[in-house]
């Protein structure tokens, strides 16, 4: 199980250290694949700052936390956290009327999918040492 947790918190860095590399190098190219059309410098600084800037703050919590058992939890949370709330997000705009393209139904997938495989992880990581020996 230990091993399983690093491996699933450097899935989730290498992901979003793609996205945000993406968004920073090829603002527009990255842009236009979520119907985004970056018409304006704030739009494009906004743009560059969210989805390159925090998104690359989010990887290196995630390498961060996948360096050391004792951080392990901790990551896992902010999967939890960050994934539900992007899935929530979506969701939200659903229940709105928005209809979204196959590819934001993907991404709500994976999203749902991440944050309930986080959520088992911090659970099973709590029977566990709940169960071992002091």
């Amino acid at each position: 199980m230990n091993r399983f947790i690093p491996l699933w918190l450097w899935a989730s860095a290498a992901t979003f250290a793609w996205i945000a590399i993406y968004f920073l190098v090829l603002p527009h190219e990255a842009a236009q694949a979520i119907d985004l059309t970056l018409t304006t410098d704030t739009a494009l600084t906004d743009v560059q700052a969210t989805y390159g800037g925090m998104v690359l703050g989010v990887t290196l919590l995630w390498i961060w936390a996948a360096l050391h058992p004792d951080r392990y939890t901790a990551g896992l949370w902010s999967m939890v956290f960050i994934y539900g709330c992007l899935a929530l997000g979506r969701l939200v705009a659903i229940a709105g009327g928005a209809q979204p393209k196959q590819l934001i139904w993907i991404f709500l997938g994976i999203e749902l999918v991440v944050t309930v495989v986080s959520a088992w992880l911090i659970r099973r990581k709590r029977l566990i040492h709940s169960h071992t020996p002091q």
